[in-house]
């Protein structure tokens, strides 16, 4: 009996730490303005600016291919107005949409393969870990093939084929009364 009365208390304890955290539903609807579009220009810049060198390349030369409907699937966003907006990520030089299956389902970290679907371009995407009125926790992950280069008569030469690498960023984001969102930390990082 003096078993059972703890897991009970566990238990409980369990569903109120989970039922507390704020859901993305709820945070929607406290915030009333959630601006998924400001904090995904807003991470990207932080983290994978123009200028940034992934693999020896920058992202402006690499290109980037972002999934949106991933990002906004994860906010859960797709049937509110919200949604429907159009992410303006997408509008710049360089940038284009494309789902994870079409980047990345010929390119693998384990073996080393032709990474068509990527091609030369970095691919990502930004996935919410937690929402509250004014305060996001996201998750940015980025990949790209890393492709041998070798010297061929004084010439370098990148390889067709490469293996995908990556990495993940989990930071923390505060969003200001004008709706813009300040980087407040990194939580985690991790390198694929």
């Amino acid at each position: 009996m003096a078993l059972q009365q703890p897991r009970a208390l566990w238990s409980l304890c369990l569903l109120a730490c989970l039922s507390a955290r704020p859901s993305v539903a709820h945070a929607q609807e406290a915030g009333g303005g959630l601006r998924v579009d400001a904090l995904v220009t807003a991470a990207l810049e932080r983290f994978i600016p123009q200028h940034y060198m992934l693999g020896g390349v920058s992202v402006a030369d690499r290109g980037l291919l972002f999934d949106a409907q991933r990002t906004l699937a994860s906010f859960g966003t797709l049937d509110t107005t919200v949604g429907r907006q159009r992410l303006s990520i997408l509008d710049r030089a360089g940038v284009e949409n494309r789902s994870r299956s079409d980047a990345l389902s010929d390119c693998d970290q384990a073996r080393t393969l032709t990474c068509a679907g990527l091609g030369p371009r970095a691919f990502s995407w930004l996935e919410a870990a937690e929402l509250s009125e004014r305060r996001a926790v996201v998750r940015l992950y980025v990949f790209w093939a890393e492709r041998a280069s070798v010297i061929v008569e004084e010439q370098v030469q990148t390889s067709s084929l490469g293996r995908r690498t990556g990495f993940m960023i989990v930071s923390e984001w505060q969003q200001s009364s004008s709706a813009d969102w300040t980087f407040v930390k990194t939580l985690a990082s991790l390198a694929f």
